[in-house]
């Protein structure tokens, strides 16, 4: 995301995250992906998200993907079809 927003040349990742307009967790989401891929989390000693993030990381990738609509070809079907 942070590339993404760079790319089109916004200020923060944080304006990729683009949930429905009565969707009021726009903040929960961008902190929860920020704790998450910037936490003192050790790539050695890896451990499986809870299930509720889970879901808020699942929400935020289907509405990126939906807003900015990459190739889908890497991606393959399988991750379009939780929608």
């Amino acid at each position: 995301m942070e590339k993404t927003a760079s790319f089109y040349g916004y200020r923060s990742f944080a304006d990729c995250i683009r949930p429905e307009e009565d969707d009021a967790d726009k903040t929960m989401y961008t902190r929860v992906v920020n704790i998450m891929s910037h936490g003192n989390y050790s790539l050695y000693e890896p451990i499986e998200m809870m299930e509720e993030n889970k879901a808020i990381f699942r929400k935020v990738l289907m509405d990126f993907r939906r807003n900015f609509p990459f190739n889908p070809d890497p991606f393959g079907e399988s991750i379009m079809e939780d929608e």
